[in-house]
């Protein structure tokens, strides 16, 4: 299971809003296993070789399900 979070506050200066946000992927970090080899030859028969991220093709994106722990901040003035 993955948690995400995210916090905002806004600042109102006259008529000018400032937006500060937090925001935390996988929060709890729990690993996530994907792929599991089902060849009967292979040594690793029966275990997980990727995270869940990286077995839907994409090359470890940082905000797909499983991927690791991330935090992003971000500012934004609106006028």
């Amino acid at each position: 299971m993955q948690s995400d979070l995210a916090i905002r506050q806004t600042y109102r200066i006259e008529r000018t809003d400032l937006q500060f946000k937090v925001e935390c992927f996988n929060i709890f970090n729990h690993p996530n296993f994907g792929y599991i080899d089902p060849y009967l030859s292979d040594l690793l028969f029966g275990q997980s070789t990727k995270m869940l991220n990286q077995s839907f093709g994409s090359p470890g994106a940082l905000y797909d399900q499983g991927g690791p722990r991330a935090i992003q901040f971000s500012f934004k003035l609106a006028f």
